[in-house]
C-alpha cells in the first residue's frame, strides 16, 4: 500500500551514522557502503538461524537505501 501523499519521510541518521563509522571491508579508509551493509546483514542473519534457508529474507542495498532515507520504517 502506498503512503500517504501527505506523509513527510524522515531520514533515519542514526542508522546513516551507524554505517558510516563502520570501515569497508573492501574500500581501505573509506566507510561501508549501502551494499556491504546489506552482506554483513545477511551475515549476520545466517549466524542467527543456522540450517534455515533465509534467501527470501535477505536484504539488498536498495533496502538500506530506502531505510536510510525514511522510505521504509
Amino acid at each position: 500500500m502506498p503512503r500517504h501523499p501527505d506523509t513527510i519521510n524522515t531520514r533515519n541518521t542514526l542508522l546513516a551514522q551507524a554505517r558510516q563509522r563502520r570501515t569497508s571491508p573492501r574500500r581501505l579508509g573509506q566507510q561501508m557502503s549501502w551494499a556491504e551493509l546489506a552482506d554483513a546483514i545477511n551475515v549476520a542473519l545466517d549466524r542467527l538461524y543456522p540450517g534455515r534457508s533465509l534467501t527470501a529474507h535477505y536484504v539488498d542495498h536498495r533496502w538500506v537505501g530506502k531505510l536510510e532515507r525514511g522510505e521504509h520504517r
